[in-house]
Protein backbone atom coordinates (compact mmCIF):
# COMPACT_ATOMS: atom_id res chain seq x y z
CA UNK A 1 0.00 0.00 0.00
CA UNK A 2 1.32 3.40 -0.92
CA UNK A 3 2.51 5.64 1.88
CA UNK A 4 1.55 9.23 2.35
CA UNK A 5 4.42 11.21 0.84
CA UNK A 6 4.59 13.68 3.66
CA UNK A 7 3.35 12.74 7.09
CA UNK A 8 -0.02 14.37 7.67
CA UNK A 9 0.91 15.85 11.02
CA UNK A 10 3.83 17.62 9.36
CA UNK A 11 1.48 19.02 6.74
CA UNK A 12 -0.98 20.28 9.30
CA UNK A 13 1.72 21.89 11.39
CA UNK A 14 2.95 23.77 8.33
CA UNK A 15 -0.60 24.63 7.25
CA UNK A 16 -1.14 26.37 10.58
CA UNK A 17 2.25 28.05 10.72
CA UNK A 18 2.88 31.74 10.11
CA UNK A 19 3.13 30.97 6.39
CA UNK A 20 -0.58 30.09 6.30
CA UNK A 21 -2.16 32.29 8.94
CA UNK A 22 -5.79 32.75 9.93
CA UNK A 23 -7.35 36.05 10.97
CA UNK A 24 -10.83 36.18 12.47
CA UNK A 25 -12.78 39.44 12.36
CA UNK A 26 -16.47 40.11 12.88
CA UNK A 27 -18.37 37.87 10.45
CA UNK A 28 -15.17 37.24 8.46
CA UNK A 29 -12.40 34.64 8.59
CA UNK A 30 -9.33 35.39 6.48
CA UNK A 31 -7.10 32.47 5.42
CA UNK A 32 -3.67 33.59 4.17
CA UNK A 33 -2.15 30.68 2.26
CA UNK A 34 1.40 30.17 1.02
CA UNK A 35 1.81 27.47 -1.65
CA UNK A 36 5.60 27.36 -1.83
CA UNK A 37 5.69 23.87 -0.32
CA UNK A 38 4.19 20.86 -2.08
CA UNK A 39 2.04 18.58 0.07
CA UNK A 40 0.61 15.26 -1.04
CA UNK A 41 -1.87 12.88 0.60
CA UNK A 42 -3.45 9.57 -0.28
CA UNK A 43 -7.05 9.38 -1.47
CA UNK A 44 -7.79 6.88 1.30
CA UNK A 45 -6.90 9.49 3.93
CA UNK A 46 -9.79 11.76 2.89
CA UNK A 47 -12.25 9.49 1.03
CA UNK A 48 -14.22 6.71 2.64
CA UNK A 49 -15.28 4.69 -0.37
CA UNK A 50 -15.74 4.62 -4.12
CA UNK A 51 -18.85 3.69 -6.07
CA UNK A 52 -18.67 3.21 -9.83
CA UNK A 53 -21.90 3.91 -11.66
CA UNK A 54 -22.92 3.49 -15.32
CA UNK A 55 -26.48 4.13 -16.53
CA UNK A 56 -27.73 1.01 -18.29
CA UNK A 57 -28.40 1.15 -22.01
CA UNK A 58 -32.18 1.09 -21.57
CA UNK A 59 -31.78 4.87 -21.84
CA UNK A 60 -29.12 6.73 -23.81
CA UNK A 61 -27.35 9.49 -21.89
CA UNK A 62 -26.70 12.07 -24.59
CA UNK A 63 -25.34 14.80 -22.32
CA UNK A 64 -24.73 14.75 -18.56
CA UNK A 65 -24.65 18.46 -17.80
CA UNK A 66 -25.38 18.04 -14.10
CA UNK A 67 -25.53 15.05 -11.78
CA UNK A 68 -27.52 14.79 -8.56
CA UNK A 69 -27.28 12.04 -5.96
CA UNK A 70 -30.25 11.45 -3.70
CA UNK A 71 -30.52 8.35 -1.53
CA UNK A 72 -30.40 5.49 -4.07
CA UNK A 73 -31.23 7.73 -7.02
CA UNK A 74 -28.85 9.16 -9.60
CA UNK A 75 -30.41 12.09 -11.46
CA UNK A 76 -28.84 13.13 -14.76
CA UNK A 77 -29.73 16.53 -16.20
CA UNK A 78 -29.36 17.08 -19.95
CA UNK A 79 -30.10 20.71 -20.80
CA UNK A 80 -27.84 20.94 -23.87
CA UNK A 81 -29.00 18.15 -26.18
CA UNK A 82 -32.22 16.27 -25.40
CA UNK A 83 -33.58 18.74 -22.79
CA UNK A 84 -34.57 16.10 -20.26
CA UNK A 85 -34.06 14.73 -16.76
CA UNK A 86 -33.21 11.02 -16.43
CA UNK A 87 -33.48 9.11 -13.15
CA UNK A 88 -31.63 5.84 -12.43
CA UNK A 89 -31.07 3.78 -9.32
CA UNK A 90 -27.53 3.39 -8.05
CA UNK A 91 -27.16 0.03 -9.82
CA UNK A 92 -27.64 1.82 -13.14
CA UNK A 93 -31.24 0.71 -13.77
CA UNK A 94 -33.28 3.29 -15.71
CA UNK A 95 -36.38 4.35 -13.77
CA UNK A 96 -38.02 7.24 -15.62
CA UNK A 97 -37.40 10.49 -17.45
CA UNK A 98 -39.03 13.91 -17.55
CA UNK A 99 -38.75 15.49 -20.99
CA UNK A 100 -39.18 19.04 -22.24
CA UNK A 101 -42.53 19.28 -24.02
CA UNK A 102 -43.28 22.99 -24.47
CA UNK A 103 -44.20 26.22 -22.73
CA UNK A 104 -47.76 25.50 -21.65
CA UNK A 105 -49.10 24.48 -18.22
CA UNK A 106 -47.17 21.56 -16.67
CA UNK A 107 -44.54 21.92 -19.43
CA UNK A 108 -40.99 23.24 -19.69
CA UNK A 109 -38.66 23.95 -22.60
CA UNK A 110 -35.27 23.36 -20.92
CA UNK A 111 -34.36 21.92 -17.47
CA UNK A 112 -31.70 24.52 -16.69
CA UNK A 113 -31.51 23.77 -12.95
CA UNK A 114 -32.81 20.66 -11.20
CA UNK A 115 -32.78 20.22 -7.43
CA UNK A 116 -34.24 17.82 -4.86
CA UNK A 117 -36.35 19.36 -2.09
CA UNK A 118 -35.28 19.07 1.55
CA UNK A 119 -38.00 16.49 2.30
CA UNK A 120 -36.49 14.31 -0.43
CA UNK A 121 -39.74 13.51 -2.23
CA UNK A 122 -39.78 16.02 -5.11
CA UNK A 123 -37.73 17.06 -8.11
CA UNK A 124 -37.75 20.82 -8.71
CA UNK A 125 -37.05 21.83 -12.32
CA UNK A 126 -36.33 25.46 -13.24
CA UNK A 127 -36.98 26.51 -16.85
CA UNK A 128 -35.33 29.84 -17.70
CA UNK A 129 -37.31 30.26 -20.94
CA UNK A 130 -40.72 30.01 -19.28
CA UNK A 131 -39.49 31.46 -15.94
CA UNK A 132 -41.08 28.91 -13.66
CA UNK A 133 -40.23 26.11 -11.23
CA UNK A 134 -42.06 22.81 -11.78
CA UNK A 135 -42.37 20.08 -9.16
CA UNK A 136 -42.48 16.35 -9.93
CA UNK A 137 -42.57 13.33 -7.65
CA UNK A 138 -40.08 10.46 -7.83
CA UNK A 139 -42.21 8.60 -10.33
CA UNK A 140 -42.10 11.48 -12.78
CA UNK A 141 -45.63 12.74 -12.07
CA UNK A 142 -46.30 16.48 -12.24
CA UNK A 143 -47.35 18.13 -8.94
CA UNK A 144 -47.43 21.91 -9.45
CA UNK A 145 -45.60 24.87 -10.95
CA UNK A 146 -44.70 28.32 -9.66
CA UNK A 147 -44.09 31.26 -11.98
CA UNK A 148 -41.16 33.55 -11.04
CA UNK A 149 -41.01 36.06 -13.95
CA UNK A 150 -39.70 38.80 -11.64
CA UNK A 151 -36.30 37.06 -11.36
CA UNK A 152 -34.03 37.70 -14.34
CA UNK A 153 -32.23 34.33 -14.33
CA UNK A 154 -32.20 31.78 -11.54
CA UNK A 155 -28.48 30.97 -11.50
CA UNK A 156 -28.94 28.42 -8.72
CA UNK A 157 -31.33 27.61 -5.89
CA UNK A 158 -31.72 25.38 -2.84
CA UNK A 159 -35.06 24.47 -1.24
CA UNK A 160 -35.91 23.97 2.42
CA UNK A 161 -39.45 23.64 3.79
CA UNK A 162 -40.97 25.24 0.66
CA UNK A 163 -38.62 28.21 0.75
CA UNK A 164 -35.91 28.61 -1.88
CA UNK A 165 -32.67 30.49 -1.43
CA UNK A 166 -31.59 31.61 -4.89
CA UNK A 167 -29.04 33.53 -6.96
CA UNK A 168 -30.18 35.99 -9.62
CA UNK A 169 -27.43 35.65 -12.23
CA UNK A 170 -28.63 38.60 -14.33
CA UNK A 171 -29.24 41.34 -11.79
CA UNK A 172 -27.21 44.54 -11.91
CA UNK A 173 -27.90 45.15 -8.23
CA UNK A 174 -25.58 43.81 -5.55
CA UNK A 175 -28.46 44.13 -3.06
CA UNK A 176 -30.66 41.84 -5.18
CA UNK A 177 -28.10 39.15 -5.94
CA UNK A 178 -29.16 36.64 -3.26
CA UNK A 179 -32.77 36.20 -2.14
CA UNK A 180 -35.36 33.94 -0.56
CA UNK A 181 -38.98 33.31 -1.48
CA UNK A 182 -41.74 30.94 -0.46
CA UNK A 183 -42.91 28.64 -3.26
CA UNK A 184 -46.29 28.12 -1.59
CA UNK A 185 -47.18 31.83 -1.34
CA UNK A 186 -45.03 33.65 -3.91
CA UNK A 187 -47.50 33.88 -6.77
CA UNK A 188 -49.90 35.71 -4.45
CA UNK A 189 -47.63 37.87 -2.29
CA UNK A 190 -44.62 38.34 -4.66
CA UNK A 191 -42.49 38.64 -1.54
CA UNK A 192 -38.70 38.27 -1.92
CA UNK A 193 -36.42 38.65 1.08
CA UNK A 194 -32.99 39.71 -0.14
CA UNK A 195 -29.90 38.72 1.86
CA UNK A 196 -26.72 40.69 2.48
CA UNK A 197 -24.01 39.77 -0.04
CA UNK A 198 -20.60 40.41 1.59
CA UNK A 199 -18.55 38.98 -1.30
CA UNK A 200 -17.31 41.19 -4.18
CA UNK A 201 -19.95 41.86 -6.82
CA UNK A 202 -18.76 41.45 -10.41
CA UNK A 203 -21.01 41.70 -13.41
CA UNK A 204 -19.95 38.98 -15.85
CA UNK A 205 -21.68 37.76 -19.00
CA UNK A 206 -21.61 34.11 -18.07
CA UNK A 207 -22.94 31.56 -15.68
CA UNK A 208 -21.85 28.32 -14.04
CA UNK A 209 -23.42 25.09 -12.82
CA UNK A 210 -23.51 25.84 -9.12
CA UNK A 211 -23.33 28.83 -6.81
CA UNK A 212 -24.98 27.28 -3.73
CA UNK A 213 -23.97 24.20 -1.73
CA UNK A 214 -25.93 22.47 1.03
CA UNK A 215 -24.61 21.40 4.39
CA UNK A 216 -25.37 17.74 5.11
CA UNK A 217 -27.99 18.64 7.70
CA UNK A 218 -29.59 21.39 5.55
CA UNK A 219 -28.96 23.90 8.36
CA UNK A 220 -26.78 26.20 6.27
CA UNK A 221 -25.89 27.06 2.69
CA UNK A 222 -22.52 27.98 1.17
CA UNK A 223 -22.44 30.62 -1.59
CA UNK A 224 -19.52 30.76 -4.05
CA UNK A 225 -19.66 33.42 -6.76
CA UNK A 226 -17.89 33.30 -10.11
CA UNK A 227 -14.13 34.04 -9.93
CA UNK A 228 -14.32 35.07 -6.29
CA UNK A 229 -11.99 34.09 -3.43
CA UNK A 230 -14.90 34.46 -1.01
CA UNK A 231 -17.15 31.79 0.46
CA UNK A 232 -20.25 32.97 2.33
CA UNK A 233 -21.92 30.67 4.84
CA UNK A 234 -25.62 31.55 5.27
CA UNK A 235 -28.07 30.43 7.91
CA UNK A 236 -31.64 30.21 6.63
CA UNK A 237 -32.53 33.27 8.72
CA UNK A 238 -30.10 35.34 6.63
CA UNK A 239 -27.22 35.63 9.10
CA UNK A 240 -23.83 34.83 7.59
CA UNK A 241 -20.10 34.33 8.03
CA UNK A 242 -17.57 35.04 5.30
CA UNK A 243 -14.39 33.11 4.48
CA UNK A 244 -11.73 34.90 2.44
CA UNK A 245 -8.85 32.94 0.86
CA UNK A 246 -5.73 35.00 0.07
CA UNK A 247 -3.37 32.75 -1.86
CA UNK A 248 0.27 33.78 -2.38
CA UNK A 249 -0.84 37.45 -2.24
CA UNK A 250 -1.65 37.15 -5.94
CA UNK A 251 -5.34 37.97 -6.13
CA UNK A 252 -7.70 38.80 -8.99
CA UNK A 253 -9.47 42.14 -8.50
CA UNK A 254 -12.31 43.29 -10.78
CA UNK A 255 -14.04 46.65 -10.97
CA UNK A 256 -17.67 46.31 -9.88
CA UNK A 257 -18.62 49.26 -12.10
CA UNK A 258 -17.61 47.39 -15.27
CA UNK A 259 -19.28 44.51 -17.08
CA UNK A 260 -16.87 41.73 -18.13
CA UNK A 261 -17.00 39.09 -20.81
CA UNK A 262 -15.80 35.63 -19.78
CA UNK A 263 -12.92 35.76 -22.28
CA UNK A 264 -11.67 38.99 -20.64
CA UNK A 265 -11.49 37.30 -17.23
CA UNK A 266 -9.70 34.30 -18.70
CA UNK A 267 -7.15 36.56 -20.39
CA UNK A 268 -6.46 38.30 -17.08
CA UNK A 269 -6.00 34.97 -15.32
CA UNK A 270 -3.80 33.53 -18.06
CA UNK A 271 -1.56 36.59 -18.35
CA UNK A 272 -1.08 37.24 -14.63
CA UNK A 273 -1.28 33.73 -13.09
CA UNK A 274 -3.71 34.98 -10.47
CA UNK A 275 -4.54 32.52 -7.70
CA UNK A 276 -8.23 31.77 -7.23
CA UNK A 277 -10.35 29.18 -5.50
CA UNK A 278 -12.44 26.99 -7.78
CA UNK A 279 -16.15 26.89 -8.41
CA UNK A 280 -17.14 23.59 -6.78
CA UNK A 281 -17.34 22.74 -3.07
CA UNK A 282 -17.51 19.21 -1.64
CA UNK A 283 -18.78 19.04 1.96
CA UNK A 284 -18.78 16.28 4.53
CA UNK A 285 -19.98 16.63 8.11
CA UNK A 286 -16.87 18.41 9.35
CA UNK A 287 -14.78 19.24 6.28
CA UNK A 288 -14.98 20.96 2.92
CA UNK A 289 -12.88 20.68 -0.19
CA UNK A 290 -12.37 23.22 -2.98
CA UNK A 291 -9.84 23.51 -5.86
CA UNK A 292 -7.00 26.05 -6.02
CA UNK A 293 -6.31 27.73 -9.34
CA UNK A 294 -3.28 29.46 -10.80
CA UNK A 295 -4.17 31.27 -13.99
CA UNK A 296 -6.41 28.89 -15.92
CA UNK A 297 -4.99 25.72 -14.30
CA UNK A 298 -6.05 23.84 -11.18
CA UNK A 299 -2.90 23.35 -9.09
CA UNK A 300 -4.20 21.98 -5.83
CA UNK A 301 -6.98 21.65 -3.29
CA UNK A 302 -7.92 23.33 -0.03
CA UNK A 303 -9.35 21.09 2.69
CA UNK A 304 -10.82 23.17 5.48
CA UNK A 305 -13.21 23.26 8.41
CA UNK A 306 -15.46 26.31 8.74
CA UNK A 307 -16.51 25.23 12.23
CA UNK A 308 -12.96 24.85 13.59
CA UNK A 309 -11.33 27.48 11.32
CA UNK A 310 -8.66 25.03 10.15
CA UNK A 311 -7.19 24.65 6.69
CA UNK A 312 -4.89 22.22 4.86
CA UNK A 313 -3.47 23.04 1.41
CA UNK A 314 -2.92 19.88 -0.68
CA UNK A 315 -1.16 20.11 -4.04
CA UNK A 316 -1.33 16.45 -5.02
CA UNK A 317 -3.48 13.39 -4.34
CA UNK A 318 -2.18 9.85 -4.65
CA UNK A 319 -5.07 7.70 -5.85
CA UNK A 320 -4.38 4.62 -3.76
CA UNK A 321 -8.00 3.46 -3.95
CA UNK A 322 -8.77 2.42 -7.54
CA UNK A 323 -5.47 3.68 -9.07
CA UNK A 324 -7.19 4.32 -12.39
CA UNK A 325 -6.36 8.02 -12.51
CA UNK A 326 -4.00 10.27 -10.61
CA UNK A 327 -5.16 13.67 -9.44
CA UNK A 328 -3.05 16.80 -9.06
CA UNK A 329 -6.11 18.50 -7.58
CA UNK A 330 -9.84 18.18 -7.11
CA UNK A 331 -10.87 19.43 -10.52
CA UNK A 332 -13.60 21.93 -11.29
CA UNK A 333 -14.61 19.55 -14.05
CA UNK A 334 -15.98 17.20 -11.42
CA UNK A 335 -19.50 17.38 -10.00
CA UNK A 336 -19.55 18.65 -6.41
CA UNK A 337 -22.20 17.07 -4.20
CA UNK A 338 -22.93 16.86 -0.50
CA UNK A 339 -20.34 14.42 0.77
CA UNK A 340 -19.36 13.23 -2.69
CA UNK A 341 -17.00 14.06 -5.52
CA UNK A 342 -18.11 12.78 -8.94
CA UNK A 343 -15.98 12.34 -12.04
CA UNK A 344 -17.53 11.59 -15.42
CA UNK A 345 -15.52 9.49 -17.89
CA UNK A 346 -16.19 8.73 -21.51
CA UNK A 347 -16.72 4.99 -22.01
CA UNK A 348 -14.04 4.59 -24.69
CA UNK A 349 -11.52 6.70 -22.78
CA UNK A 350 -11.96 4.65 -19.62
CA UNK A 351 -11.81 1.26 -21.33
CA UNK A 352 -8.60 2.24 -23.14
CA UNK A 353 -7.12 3.23 -19.80
CA UNK A 354 -8.17 -0.08 -18.22
CA UNK A 355 -6.64 -2.04 -21.12
CA UNK A 356 -3.25 -0.63 -20.15
CA UNK A 357 -3.56 -1.43 -16.45
CA UNK A 358 -2.74 -4.50 -14.41
CA UNK A 359 -5.93 -5.07 -12.39
CA UNK A 360 -4.86 -8.28 -10.64
CA UNK A 361 -4.32 -6.62 -7.25
CA UNK A 362 -6.73 -3.75 -7.72
CA UNK A 363 -9.39 -3.69 -4.96
CA UNK A 364 -12.00 -2.66 -7.57
CA UNK A 365 -10.97 -5.32 -10.06
CA UNK A 366 -14.36 -7.04 -10.31
CA UNK A 367 -16.32 -3.92 -11.19
CA UNK A 368 -13.62 -2.43 -13.45
CA UNK A 369 -13.22 -5.59 -15.53
CA UNK A 370 -16.94 -5.49 -16.36
CA UNK A 371 -16.29 -2.50 -18.58
CA UNK A 372 -13.93 -4.45 -20.83
CA UNK A 373 -15.96 -5.68 -23.77
CA UNK A 374 -19.11 -4.02 -22.45
CA UNK A 375 -21.28 -2.70 -25.30
CA UNK A 376 -22.97 -0.08 -23.12
CA UNK A 377 -21.47 3.25 -24.24
CA UNK A 378 -23.10 5.49 -21.65
CA UNK A 379 -20.66 7.57 -19.56
CA UNK A 380 -19.19 6.08 -16.40
CA UNK A 381 -19.15 7.92 -13.09
CA UNK A 382 -16.67 7.50 -10.24
CA UNK A 383 -18.27 8.64 -6.97
CA UNK A 384 -15.82 9.24 -4.11
CA UNK A 385 -17.37 9.75 -0.65
CA UNK A 386 -15.59 12.27 1.58
CA UNK A 387 -14.95 11.16 5.16
CA UNK A 388 -16.93 12.90 7.88
CA UNK A 389 -13.92 13.21 10.14
CA UNK A 390 -10.24 12.84 9.27
CA UNK A 391 -9.04 12.83 12.89
CA UNK A 392 -6.35 15.31 11.93
CA UNK A 393 -4.06 16.72 14.61
CA UNK A 394 -2.98 20.35 14.35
Amino acid sequence: MKKIIIILIFIFANACSNESSIEINKNEVNFKIDLDKVFAVDFSSVFDSLRIFQPNDAAIVASADDILLHKNYVIIVDFLKLKQVQVFDISGKFLFDIKATGKGPKEFKVPLKVRVNSAGDKLLIYCSLTKKILEFDFKGNFIREVGIPEIGLLGDFIEKDEEILFIDALTNSRAQRIGKLNLRTYEKDKNINYLVNPSPFFRIFGSKDRYLFNFLDDSKVLFKDLYSNYLVEYDWDGSFETYVFEINNNQLYLDSSDVYQLYEIKELLNNNYYNTIGEGVVSSKNWKMIPIGEGLKNIGTLIFSTAEKKLIPVLKFNNDMDEVFTFSSVSDQSFSQMGNLLFKFDYQFLTQRLDNMDLDKNPYRDVLEKFKGNENENPIFFIYSLKDDFNFEF
